[in-house]
């Protein structure tokens, strides 16, 4: 997880997604990943930039939230 002010992001392993949580107007939105589990074994896909809620992830563990940048 990572917090900015009233904004929580969440690494959603089990669903494969970043869910960013507004804690002030209690919302929840997919910021990150389709749903489905990415099997990539060659990183093809990092090839070139994609929009992140258009991409697969593999169960993300982890987040850090750096200025204005968050990687997972």
């Amino acid at each position: 997880m990572a917090l900015r002010g009233d904004t929580l992001y969440v690494a959603d392993r089990k669903n494969h997604t970043v869910r960013e949580l507004d804690l002030a107007a209690k919302t929840v939105r997919t910021i990150a990943g389709t749903g489905q589990q990415e099997r990539d074994p060659d990183n093809r896909l990092l090839d070139k930039p994609v929009p992140a809620r258009s991409i697969g992830l593999n169960s993300p563990w982890d987040l850090l939230l750096q200025d204005d940048t968050l990687y997972v």
